[in-house]
């Protein structure tokens, strides 16, 4: 397995895509802080070997409790990061899978390049969402402390 190269993974591009909070009528008409904030994540990722890209769709979900009951306050982001990889080719792993009807091989990142990257967007993201979420009645929101691999298993 190969080493990272922090020099060699450039963070090119950030877009944010999706970006809403919601509240019920009834929150709205009696807006209470909430005690607890549960969060709900996801992403979707992609490689362009050719261009040495990355790009990762990081979608969260938070939505805020009271006494353990949901308050009517929601939000949902979507952000999208595109990687630049010198050496990409060194992290791609082959393989064939019996599932795969063409018996062609598929390609994955491997998974010591896969938690970097999903390291540097999940905490990212926390920042993003932690500005965007001030001003508002969420009143900030600072997203847990997560293991990166987790995210590379939460597949939209």
């Amino acid at each position: 397995m190969n080493k990272i190269v922090p020099e060699k993974i450039h963070l090119n591009r950030i877009n944010i895509f999706k970006s809403n909070m919601n509240g019920t009528q009834e929150f709205l008409d009696s807006p209470v802080e909430a005690e607890e904030i549960r969060v709900g994540y996801s992403q979707e990722s992609g490689f362009n070997l050719e261009k040495k890209l990355v790009r990762i769709r990081l979608y969260i979900q938070i939505e805020g409790y009271r006494r353990k009951k949901p308050l009517g306050l929601q939000g949902e982001y979507g952000i999208e990061f595109l990687f630049i990889v010198e050496n990409l080719e060194e992290y791609i792993e082959s393989q064939k899978q019996p599932q795969n009807k063409n018996n062609k091989e598929l390609y994955m990142v491997s998974s010591i390049l896969g938690s970097t990257l999903m390291g540097i967007v999940y905490s990212t993201a926390r920042g993003i969402i932690l500005e965007r979420t001030h001003g508002s009645y969420f009143r900030g929101v600072i997203l847990p402390v997560i293991n990166p691999n987790d995210l590379l298993k939460a597949n939209k």
